[in-house]
């Protein structure tokens, strides 16, 4: 006997009387999801929460009044520091460590990048700003493509002029993207960002030549029945325009993980309509995945990766996803004390 179907006792879904059936549905709002990544050159793509990806400090000690950048002629204080990766440059501040002292001491440091100076982001060290241990004096913000090459060097220069420390001492603190790792990450999320569709939608869009939407982790319920329930993936999707070859299809890997029991092999879940997958057309169609009889136990763990069938190769190949949907259906029994006519106590 079963009772009513909770999804392993997780809050969020309802069950529903559903032809014979109890449903419970997990559904994937599209439009709900928080834009949260940038690109690699900072804009916006979905969001602002990767805007620092790669980004570290370096630290180069200085001592202000003896030895380079003494004095007020030109001088480097780093001279052709390679980072040994494709950088971009994002800030240069100094903090003290001793306190300076000469009369209105003043000195201007810049980054270069090879032989070229960076001319903004300039740090302007003084007596005020060092008159105490742990004072920060705050480089001018760096703008612009301020970029390097995983083989160019980066020098930190005192510019001419300028009035002399007599003691002071600290640590220059340039701040540095690893352009390579910013890149790599933005990669991976290229080809799925969400875009607005029919004026007030936003739906999840999978690029040409990009085979992944991403993936789905689901909990099977602990009141699952293996031999009698059913859990099956929905997924209302499009072509962004009509395909030149007419072969576009939407697929999914599945992976089952079990306690103490190595990730499964691709599980292959059929399509329950027919069987092959429809070809997509620009007008959305609901594609549904029977997830069921593919030896899943309660307390299993489904890795469903949504994919394409790499047919969207070409521009307006574009796949659209506008909604996603698991379904947990659970075979409805009740038990009345009191027997029937027919001694039949369970219904």
């Amino acid at each position: 006997v079963k009772n009513v179907v909770t999804g392993g006792g997780r809050t969020g879904g309802q069950p529903t009387h559903d032809a014979g059936y109890l449903k419970r549905a997990e559904g994937l709002d599209i439009g709900s999801l928080a834009g949260t990544l940038v690109d690699s050159g900072g804009g916006a793509v979905l969001g602002a929460i990767a805007v620092g990806v790669g980004v570290q400090q370096i630290a180069f000690d200085a001592n202000l009044a003896a030895g380079p950048p003494a004095g007020t002629s030109a001088a480097d204080m780093v001279t052709d520091y390679v980072p040994g990766f494709k950088f971009k440059l994002l800030a240069i501040d100094f903090v003290t460590s001793i306190a300076g002292t000469g009369s209105s001491a003043s000195q201007l440091f810049n980054l270069a990048i090879g032989s070229v100076d960076v001319t903004l982001g300039v740090c302007t060290v003084t007596l005020a700003s060092t008159n105490a241990v742990g004072e920060l004096t705050a480089g001018a913000a760096i703008t612009g493509a301020q970029e390097g090459s995983a083989t160019d060097a980066i020098s930190i220069e005192m510019a001419a002029s300028g009035t002399a420390f007599t003691a002071g001492a600290g640590t220059f603190i340039v701040t540095i993207q690893n352009m390579d790792v910013a890149d790599a990450f933005a990669a991976l999320v290229a080809g799925s960002a969400l875009v607005a569709d029919e004026t007030n939608a936003r739906v999840l869009k999978i690029e040409q030549t990009v085979d992944t939407a991403g993936n789905i982790v689901f909990p099977i319920p602990r009141d699952y029945d293996e031999a009698t329930d059913e859990l099956r993936l929905r997924v209302l999707v499009s072509q962004l325009t009509l395909s030149t070859d007419d072969d576009v299809k939407l697929d999914v890997e599945l992976y089952r993980k079990r306690a103490a029991v190595a990730l499964s092999a691709d599980l292959a879940p059929s399509f329950t309509a027919d069987s092959a997958v429809p070809v997509l057309t620009v007008a959305e169609q609901w594609i549904e995945f029977d997830l069921s009889s593919l030896t899943f136990l309660r307390d299993d763990v489904a890795i469903i990766e949504l994919i394409t069938n790499g047919g969207n190769d070409t521009a307006g190949e574009e796949v659209l996803i506008h909604a996603i949907e698991l379904v947990y259906r659970s075979t409805l029994v009740s038990y009345d004390d009191e027997d029937d006519a027919q001694s039949n106590s369970l219904r």
